[in-house]
């Protein structure tokens, strides 16, 4: 009977270890389970945040694409009208040394460019990119509407003093050209006169008109002057016009790229870190009930099996 006892009582305290063998075994596995639970999870929120970081760089690269497009656009448009409009340049300037046109800051808006129809390129422009706002942000800028150039602003009265400068520095040089060359015709007959030459002979060495072929030699002739006074006139006219050109442009492209820009960080942008935010808070709360779920079965588990 004793011996009975004793056998029970050793097959009892055998079973118990078995159990307790076994319960640590399952609770470390179930641990294990666990971590490749959470690795599992974290490594998809991971990818899920990575493959959302490339479509926002995608998204960004397309709409910089989309705006250095449309700034080059602006620049051609514009160089292309002032292309076309400095043909005008030379009657222009022609008119001004003939007297026939005065100088006038505005007055290369009535003879060189047309301002009704730089503002209907500018209206254009603006209408198109508006199309282009409106397809990427849904919205359409005041901002770009806004965007008018004055016109009679980008011609500085500096250009005109300049340019009068210029013109009466040039008669002057065309007076005394022309003053000079009276002179030197009127030498030249005197002196054929102390010749005593024949009339026919006179005649016809007149007609060399000495005096004009001298300043021609030294470059002073009256048509020379009023040449050279009118290509210089063309080079500043031309200057002009390439800085209100460039005024516009600049302007145009400075306004156009602020406001796409502006309007990218407030919609696309702030939309992408936004779910970026929700994916990582979400990660944070996930973890944390899981960690509280884990450790209050874990004890549970010993605690009964213990």
């Amino acid at each position: 009977m004793g011996n009975m006892n004793a056998l029970m009582s050793q097959e009892k305290l055998s079973f118990s270890s078995k159990t307790k063998r076994v319960t640590v075994k399952n609770i470390d596995s179930m641990a294990v389970t666990i971590v490749d639970i959470r690795t599992m999870y974290r490594n998809n929120r991971e990818m899920l945040m990575v493959l959302l970081e490339r479509k926002r760089a995608k998204k960004e690269a397309e709409v910089v694409t989309i705006v250095e497009n449309y700034l080059n656009l602006i620049t051609k448009r514009l160089k292309d009208f002032f292309e076309e409009n400095k043909v005008n340049i030379a009657s222009y300037a022609a008119e001004i040394i003939n007297r026939k046109k005065k100088l006038d800051p505005k007055g290369i808006f009535q003879e060189v460019i047309s301002r009704a129809e730089l503002e209907q390129l500018q209206m254009d422009i603006k209408n198109e990119i508006q199309q282009e706002i409106h397809t990427l942000f849904g919205v359409k800028s005041l901002e770009i509407a806004g965007i008018k150039s004055n016109v009679d602003e980008l011609v500085h009265h500096q250009h005109k003093n300049d340019i009068e400068i210029l013109l009466s520095e040039y008669r002057k040089a065309v007076f005394v050209a022309e003053h000079m060359t009276t002179v030197a015709n009127k030498v030249w007959d005197q002196c054929l006169d102390a010749f005593n030459l024949s009339p026919m002979v006179e005649k016809i060495v007149k007609k060399f008109e000495i005096g004009s072929i001298f300043m021609n030699t030294v470059n002073c002739r009256p048509e020379d002057q009023l040449l050279s006074c009118r290509r210089e006139i063309e080079k500043h006219l031309t200057g002009v016009m390439i800085n209100i050109e460039n005024r516009m442009n600049q302007h145009m492209r400075n306004t156009t790229a602020k406001v796409f820009y502006e309007l990218y960080d407030q919609t696309i942008a702030r939309c992408f870190e936004k779910r970026l935010a929700f994916l990582m808070t979400k990660d944070n709360k996930e973890v944390a009930r899981k960690r509280g779920k884990t450790q209050l079965k874990l004890v549970k588990q010993a605690n009964v099996s213990l």
